[in-house]
Parts: C-alpha cells; structure tokens; sequence
C-alpha cells in the first residue's frame, strides 16, 4: 500500500493543484552551449565502451544475485545505454537535424529507434553466417562508435527554449514514480526471473545467441523475434546472468506512460488545452483502456446499465477485470515496444 499510495497521493495533490491554478506560470530555460551536451553524450559513451571492455562478466549463479558486484551492474548500465537509448538518440538527432522533435517524445523514440538498430545488429550478424555471443559485443561498440561520430560532426548546436510548467511536471514525474517503483517491486519479488512470458522469451533469446532457430531443416523465427535478438545482443554484452538482463527491463516499463503524455500533449497544444495532457495521463493511469472505454460508452449511449456495460467492455480488454496495462507485472514487448510505438505513431 505504501509503495503504491505515496506517489499517488502526490500525483492526486499536485492534480488538485493544477486545476485550482490554470494561470500558473511556466518557467522558461534557454538552453545555451549545447555543444557541451554534445561532449557529455560522447563521454558517456566512450565511458560506457570502456566499461563493457575492461569489466570482466560475472559467471556466478543467477540464484545468489545479491552477492553480485556493484560494478558488474555498472557494466548492466552501460549495457543499456549502448543497446537501448544512446544509439537511437544520436540517429534521431542525426536525421532531426532542425529540432523539430522535442521534449519527452525524444526519449521515447530514442528507445524505440535503439530497439531497432539492436535487432539490425543481431539480425545482420546472423544472416551471415555469425553467432551473436560471438560477435555481438564488437557490433554494438562499432556501431555506437560510428553513430556516435556522425552525431557530433552533423548535428547543430543551435540554441533553444525550454518552456516547463512546474506542476504538470511535477505531476508526470509522479506518475513515473508510480511505475516505477511498482516495476522494481515486482522485480525484486520475482528475481531472478519471472515464470511465465518472460522464460519463453529467456529461452527464445538463448536459442538466438547462436543462431536463428531450425528445425527439422527448417527456418522457424517465433514471434516476436525483435524483441528476441534485442535480448540476445543485450546478453552478449551486459556481464550479468542473462536471466537477470532481462529480469532488469522491467525499469523500461515506464514508456508506454511516457509515450502516452506525449502524444496528448502535442495534440492539445494550444493554451486552453494546456491541462489536458495532465487530466489525460492521470485519468489513464487509474482507469487504463477498459476504464476509459467504459466511460466512453456510458457517455455515448445512456441507456448501458452496468452489467451490459461490464459485459463488453470486458470482452473488449482485459484491464478492468486483472490489471490496467500502464502498471505490467512483466516484462513483455507490448509495454515496452508496442505501446510506445504506436503513440508515437500518434505523436
């Protein structure tokens, strides 16, 4: 109740708040020197080549997780950066070169555009003949490397403004928290690695560290297999049990959220809007589709009685009667990729 009541408690004061104050000011940035982002972003990750090149793997039992050493998660970090965000970031801000994408969406697609350019590396590598346990770690380097220089010899370093309104962001991060804390909490509670979807995709992710999946002489990729050789690339690099690798995505589950935001921000962008993005994702969080969908309908059509009402919104989706999708209690490629990925078809 704690973990859980806490964030909300402050998401639904810092709500309250934004509606008794729709003439609050925004507080304004101007973002000067950005070449020194520029240099922050390559010292990050040339720090993070250089720690998944000198740290050596943990090779002990998944089960004694705990005794695991801190710079050995370092080297998991690393290995998130270099598969997950960085290289995405400096393709989207090489292709960006206007900045026209701004704001939270540009963390949501340099995940998205990671996951891609992952799986491209493992599929690349397999397709001609390879195994990425073999060479998926100097694949990932070389390409963050060369992305890397792209980024810092075409990208601009014109100035700009940052415009943030205190409470609504006050109000996205605690919903961020939320997720969160509740991802890590159902991480710990199920390490080393959660029963279900997630050792079907362990399994599936293993069987690609060495090839593409045949049998019988036959090519046979499982669905969905992005998410399966992005998984066998992380392992190859992040010096952890690879169970464990992916135990720890579940600190990625707060994208859908953040995608979600975005996307509503930039559709109700003018001034008498400003407060429904925040509505929006508060609404969304306690309700999920089932919730809003229900709503949706009783608005529509009066005449739904509950138990009508109940009856299709439940055949419809499965949030109202298990779990609103925004909290997952695993680690699947619809939370982390599928959702993100259509709001930011939406964006």
């Amino acid at each position: 109740i704690f973990y859980l009541g806490s964030p909300f408690a402050s998401s639904m004061f810092l709500f309250s708040y934004i509606l008794l104050h729709h003439n609050d000011k925004d507080y304004t940035f101007r973002i000067t020197h950005k070449y020194k982002m520029k240099v922050i972003l390559v010292i990050l990750t040339i720090s993070s080549v250089l720690i998944i090149l000198f740290v050596p793997a943990y090779n002990g039992s998944i089960l004694d997780w705990a005794n695991i050493p801190l710079i050995n998660w370092i080297r998991y970090m690393a290995s998130l950066l270099l598969t997950t965000f960085l290289p995405g970031y400096f393709l989207l801000k090489v292709l960006d070169r206007q900045c026209v994408i701004t704001g939270s969406i540009i963390i949501v697609l340099s995940c998205l555009l990671s996951f891609f350019i992952t799986f491209a590396i493992g599929f690349i590598i397999l397709f001609s003949g390879n195994t990425i346990s073999s060479f998926g770690l100097v694949a990932v380097i070389a390409t963050n490397l060369t992305i890397m220089v792209l980024y810092y010899c075409i990208h601009k370093t014109e100035d700009y403004r940052l415009v943030l309104n205190r409470f609504e962001v006050g109000l996205v991060l605690s919903i961020l928290i939320v997720a969160v804390i509740d991802a890590l909490t159902v991480m710990i509670y199920n390490l080393p690695l959660k029963s279900g979807d997630m050792r079907r995709h362990y399994g599936l992710a293993l069987q690609y560290l060495e090839g593409f999946p045949v049998y019988g002489g036959r090519l046979l990729p499982s669905y969905p297999y992005l998410f399966h050789i992005y998984l066998a690339v992380l392992f190859s690099i992040c010096g952890i049990p690879s169970a464990l690798a992916e135990q720890g995505l579940y600190i990625l589950t707060f994208m859908p959220i953040l995608a979600f935001y975005s996307a509503v921000k930039v559709w109700f962008n003018r001034e008498e809007d400003r407060d429904i993005p925040s509505v929006a994702i508060f609404l969304s969080i306690l309700l999920g589709f089932g919730g809003l969908y229900a709503i949706y309908l009783r608005l529509s059509g009066p005449d739904y009685d509950i138990l009508k009402l109940l009856q299709v919104t439940t055949s419809k989706t499965y949030d109202i009667y298990m779990r609103f999708l925004y909290l997952p209690d695993i680690v699947a490629p619809i939370w982390i990729i599928g959702l993100p990925a259509f709001f930011a078809l939406l964006y």
